[in-house]
Formats: structure tokens, C-alpha cells, sequence
């Protein structure tokens, strides 16, 4: 049963808004629009209505940006991983790789120096196997002149005769020792090879190449006569170490035999032409005495121009090697 007040066909009710919907059945359609807003939130209302009002100066903002980019960075610094420092490799004689050697034409296993040195008399070869080879037959090693007759001369001095080979005239400039000189220590190097130690052969082969440089120096620096007495007596010496097996005697300087045969016969130059031009030095003099002389392993003269005083007594003739008052003998 409807009430008095009611719209006939349906009915109404209050809606919380305090507008009147009307409800029930319609004959045509609906012609008030459907709300879609939300109702508002209270408590972001309650924060409006007691939020401050704050504003920022570009100068400011721009400030703040930097700040916030700058704890941007540190923390990725901080996230990311620390590079390790790398640690350069000590190099060991592990490190180093094997030796190989590939000959374009192997030699047979066995092979002599008769083989090796056709060229050269096998009594030769024979000679320096043994070191029994005279300094004077290195002419025999020069193909140029192995064929000619053995030259000798009689030799009086002091009431003795001796015979003695006529070297300067076999020899009569660098590169006729020089040469066949090469020969002798590569008949010596293939002879060592066959005894299979490695480190006597890189000791012979290696002080054999100081002497050869150390020749080129002396023949720049002093009389060639001077010089070829001096390589005679130091070669006689060499054959009684290398009996015993030591061949390191070939790279040092003997300052017996160069204050013997080489001091005060310095080859003559021509004036203006600097001294480092045949093979000394062109640098100031210095006053410290040279300590390789010292040491027996400079020539004169001094490549680094420093004065050939032993530093034991003064004496120029010799070093502190070889100095008799800073090493006297053992008594017995």
C-alpha cells in the first residue's frame, strides 16, 4: 500500500546525499546521469589542510640536484667491485722455453772435427784439441796461406839461442791474425760441443768473443807489433788453464803483459784528431782512478777516460789485481 505523498507507479527514498532517487519501474529510460567520482580521502585531507606551503630558488633546486647526484655516485662507487691492481709476473728460469734447434742438414751423430774442419790438417786439429797449438801456427788456419813453409829464425839474447817463429812477417797486419784467429775458436767451440756441457761451452765460447773485441780494441789503440807480442804470451798462457779445463782466462785483461807490451806504445794520431775517433774516448777526464782497470778488465786506454792507477800503491803499470803491495803472496 502506497503512501499519500508517493508518485504513483513507484517509489521513493532518500539517498545519504539528501537528494530523492525514484525507484520502481520506468517506462522509458533513465534521463539522470550515473556519478563516477570517489569520495574523498580523509586523511589526505587532514595532511592539505596542515601540510606547509614550501618553495625553492633555481639556485637552490639546482643544489639539490647536485647533492643527490653526488650520493648517486658514491653509492654506485661503493656497489661496485674494486678492480685488483695487476701484479707484473717475476720472471724465473722457468719462464723461458726450451731451446730448439732445427739444422737445415742434420749432422750424423759422431760427427769429428775432421769432418767439420776438412779444410784444415787433421794434425792441426789434432794440436788444438790437445792445446798444444802455437799461437805462431795460426797462419796454418788460413786457407789463403797454409800451404807455405814454415819460417823460423835463431833468437840470441842474453848468451841463449832459441828458435823462435818469424811472426811479424806471417802477420803483418790485423786481419791476418785476426781471421784465422776466429778459426782457432771455432775449431775450439766444435770441439767443446762434443763433451756435452753446456756451461763450458757458453764459458768458452763467450770469453772467446770479449778477447776477439778486445783485439779490434788494441789494434785501434796501440802498435801493431805491440799488440801481436802481447796476444803470443797471453795465448801461451791460455793453453796451460785450458788443460786444466778453464777457458774463462780468455776475457780478462793480463796487466802484467800490457804494461810489458802495450803501455807506452800507443799508436801515433794525427793532431786535431780527437782521441774517442780510434777507439778511446772523447770524454772529460775524470780524476777517479778506473776500477775495472783496477780489476784487470779495462784497456788502455780508458774508454770512460778515467785514469789506470792501481788503487793500492799509485803504480799505472798494473791494477789492484794484479799489486803486489795490496795482495802480497802467502808466505809459506
Amino acid at each position: 500500500m502506497a503512501g499519500s505523498g508517493d508518485p504513483p507507479g513507484g517509489s521513493s527514498s532518500t539517498n545519504p546525499t539528501g537528494n530523492s532517487a525514484t525507484t520502481g519501474n520506468t517506462s522509458g529510460p533513465s534521463t539522470q546521469p550515473t556519478s563516477t567520482s570517489q569520495p574523498p580521502d580523509p586523511v589526505a585531507a587532514a595532511l592539505n589542510a596542515t601540510a606547509p606551503q614550501v618553495s625553492f630558488s633555481p639556485d637552490q633546486l639546482q643544489a639539490i640536484v647536485q647533492t643527490l647526484a653526488t650520493l648517486y655516485q658514491g653509492q654506485q662507487g661503493a656497489a661496485a667491485p674494486a678492480t685488483p691492481t695487476a701484479t707484473p709476473a717475476v720472471v724465473t728460469a722457468a719462464a723461458f722455453p726450451q731451446f730448439v734447434f732445427a739444422p737445415a742438414n742434420p749432422a750424423p751423430a759422431g760427427k769429428s772435427l775432421l769432418d767439420l774442419f776438412p779444410s784444415i790438417e787433421g794434425s792441426v786439429l789434432l794440436e788444438i784439441a790437445r792445446h798444444e797449438f802455437r799461437p805462431g801456427d795460426l797462419y796454418k788456419l788460413d786457407p789463403r796461406h797454409k800451404d807455405r813453409a814454415t819460417r823460423q829464425v835463431l833468437d840470441v839474447s842474453s848468451g841463449v839461442v832459441s828458435v823462435r817463429d818469424q811472426a811479424p812477417r806471417d802477420y803483418p797486419t790485423f786481419h791476418s791474425l785476426y781471421l784465422p784467429l776466429i778459426t782457432f775458436f771455432n775449431v775450439l767451440g766444435g770441439f767443446a760441443s762434443t763433451g756435452g756441457d753446456a756451461v763450458a761451452l757458453y764459458q768458452l765460447t763467450s770469453s772467446s768473443s770479449e778477447y776477439l773485441a778486445r783485439m779490434v780494441q788494441f789494434s785501434q789503440d796501440y802498435q801493431w807489433s805491440a799488440v801481436l807480442a802481447y796476444h803470443f804470451d797471453f795465448h801461451y798462457k791460455r793453453r796451460r788453464e785450458m788443460l786444466r779445463g778453464d777457458y774463462s782466462g780468455w776475457a780478462t785483461i793480463d796487466t802484467s803483459l800490457q804494461a810489458e807490451h802495450l803501455i807506452g806504445r800507443e799508436r801515433a794520431r794525427p793532431l786535431g784528431t780527437p782521441k774517442g775517433s780510434a777507439g778511446g774516448s772523447s770524454r772529460p777526464r775524470d780524476t777517479e782512478p778506473c776500477r775495472n782497470f783496477n780489476k784487470g778488465t779495462c784497456a788502455s786506454p780508458c774508454h770512460w777516460n778515467r785514469p789506470h792507477k792501481c788503487l793500492g800503491c799509485g803504480a799505472t803499470d798494473h791494477g789492484q789485481s794484479a799489486c803486489r803491495r795490496a795482495n802480497p803472496p802467502a808466505q809459506a
